[in-house]
């Protein structure tokens, strides 16, 4: 199994995409209502969790952190700080394929094989389209997975329902481009206004004053200009005297 996970392998690649699977799914969570109405806290002796039926153990829990401690290869004395994050992912698979059988998704044992022949292990267990032989097979299985086939292949099915589920999930998503604008306008604008241009040919297009108009102005205000400021003027003048015309 360490080698395994040391190992760039397909096998290695199918057990990190089932667990960024359970990571990418959480948008699932705030998408489906009631998606934890069937999860219980139970004080039986080695239950973690009851989701939708299925107990969540202690040990499936301990075996889930020691797999992610050897994944991130991190010290065995990491193992109790990774488990809570662990149980966390253990629960939200779970949950998940409770939802998923609510709403009555199913994966086959048609599906499965599909799956094995044509996904990514197909190289390993069906080389040039043919079967390896069900030894092989359950010798790949437990030098990989450290699991009967049984349990490899329910490990498929549970994948292969919450691929359902995501994709059933994201199908029926519709964001109108008119809402994807408005969302950004509502993060990035900073100021909103109005504002209009004018010129002074615009206002005096628009703006007739007749002389009556004028005068009533004037007769409505006329005590505002009684204490203005007088009218002055300036005049320049030269002094001609009489004697000196011819």
């Amino acid at each position: 199994m360490i080698k395994f996970l040391q190992t760039p392998t397909r096998a290695k690649k199918f057990v990190l995409g089932g667990l960024l699977v359970v990571v990418a799914v959480m948008m699932v969570i705030t998408l489906i209502p009631g998606i934890f109405d069937n999860l219980t806290n139970t004080t039986g002796r080695g239950v973690y969790a009851r989701v939708g039926g299925h107990d969540v153990t202690d040990t499936d829990v301990d075996r889930s952190a020691q797999q992610m401690a050897r994944q991130q290869r991190l010290p065995t004395e990491f193992v109790s700080f990774i488990r809570p994050q662990a149980a966390n992912q253990l629960v939200t698979k779970y949950a998940l394929i409770a939802e998923a059988r609510r709403l009555h998704l199913q994966a086959t044992d048609e599906e499965v094989r599909n799956f094995l022949h044509q996904g990514q292990f197909g190289e390993a267990l069906f080389p040039k389209g043919e079967f390896i032989g069900q030894t092989k097979y359950e010798d790949f299985v437990q030098q990989n997975f450290s699991m009967a086939v049984s349990q490899f292949e329910e490990l498929v099915k549970e994948q292969l329902l919450i691929s359902k589920l995501v994709a059933m999930i994201q199908g029926n998503i519709t964001v109108p481009e008119s809402e994807v604008k408005d969302d950004y306008l509502k993060q990035n604008q900073k100021v909103k206004f109005s504002y209009a241009v004018l010129t002074n040919e615009d206002m005096m297009k628009q703006v007739k004053v007749t002389d009556t108009e004028l005068k009533a102005f004037y007769d409505k205000r006329k005590q505002e200009y009684v204490n203005s400021i007088p009218e002055k003027r300036k005049a320049r003048y030269v002094a001609i005297s009489s004697t000196n015309v011819p």
